[in-house]
């Protein structure tokens, strides 16, 4: 997706995650509704494995921990890095 596009469809894209709530995103059950705007069933995926891993970890938990031992941090989350 092309950047002026994903800005086109951010609202879209926004909507179908829930409004980026991490309580609500984590109990989605699957990706179908956000494959209606966003074309990418990997990222997708990946982008919710990543809610819930930060979840389970807990969100301010999450943080301290990308503080102190940085970046590499986030590619834990999948679909980031290498």
């Amino acid at each position: 997706m092309k950047t002026k596009s994903f800005f086109k469809e951010f609202p879209k894209i926004k909507k179908a995650f829930k409004d980026f709530d991490l309580d609500k995103i984590v109990k989605m059950k699957s990706v179908d509704p956000v494959l209606k705007v966003f074309n990418s069933e990997r990222k997708a995926n990946s982008f919710l494995k990543g809610c819930r891993l930060i979840y389970d970890e807990g969100f301010d938990n999450f943080k301290k921990r990308l503080a102190k031992e940085g970046i590499d941090t986030l590619e834990e989350l999948g679909g980031i890095g290498k």
